[in-house]
């Protein structure tokens, strides 16, 4: 008889299981809440490093090419044109004349930048900022309004913001046309978000 009652005061009950089981539930419900959300801050963190370094890396890039400008005499070798769309939102136009797409096997052209978006008779464009390279054309004979997109290079995805600065040896201006200036301040800016890289190109 002694063994049965040792046997049974040490034995648990459904409900003490039960017990146990709810407390061990929400005990775990109150640690995995807050871990979760530091999972998903953290992803949201890395989704905006991602974003910004794409932008910065395009930025970079562009000044890289910019360095890259060849001499044009008697003619515009670099251009900057400010076009504003509606919610003053920056779509500018840079135009210059180098020797960049010579590392892709390309002849020296004129690159061009600007962003495009969707419209009539251009749905099936995909937005965002777009490369075009001219080979034979100077800066100064393209019609920005007459960029064909279907030979543009998507660059930046979703792109919405491209301004330009550029330092003429005395001032920041935003219309720009002449040779290679001292300095270049580019803004790429996708879904309120953006960068500035500013950059030096020719001696003073």
């Amino acid at each position: 008889m002694r063994r049965n009652e040792l046997f049974e005061r040490k034995a648990f009950t459904l409900v003490e299981v039960l017990v146990a089981v709810g407390l061990m539930g929400i005990v775990a419900a109150v640690a995995i809440g807050p871990l979760v959300a530091l999972v998903v801050r953290l992803e949201a963190v890395q989704a905006d490093y991602a974003g910004e370094t794409a932008l910065s890396t395009a930025a970079r890039a562009i000044a890289s090419d910019c360095r890259q400008i060849l001499p044009q005499e008697g003619k515009i070798a670099f251009r900057a044109i400010r076009r504003d769309l509606l919610g003053n939102r920056r779509t500018d136009v840079l135009l210059f004349w180098t020797g960049a797409p010579l590392t892709r096997k390309q002849p020296a052209a004129t690159e061009a930048y600007s962003i495009l978006e969707p419209g009539p008779f251009r749905e099936s464009i995909k937005p965002g900022l777009y490369r075009w390279t001219l080979p034979g054309v100077t800066p100064e004979e393209v019609f920005v309004d007459r960029l064909d997109p279907a030979a543009g290079t998507l660059l930046v995805k979703n792109a919405d913001l491209f301004a330009i600065r550029v330092f003429d040896g005395k001032d920041w201006v935003e219309d720009y046309s002449g040779p290679l200036p001292p300095g270049i301040s580019i803004q790429i800016g996708r879904g309120g978000g953006s960068v500035t890289h500013v950059d030096t190109l020719a001696a003073f």
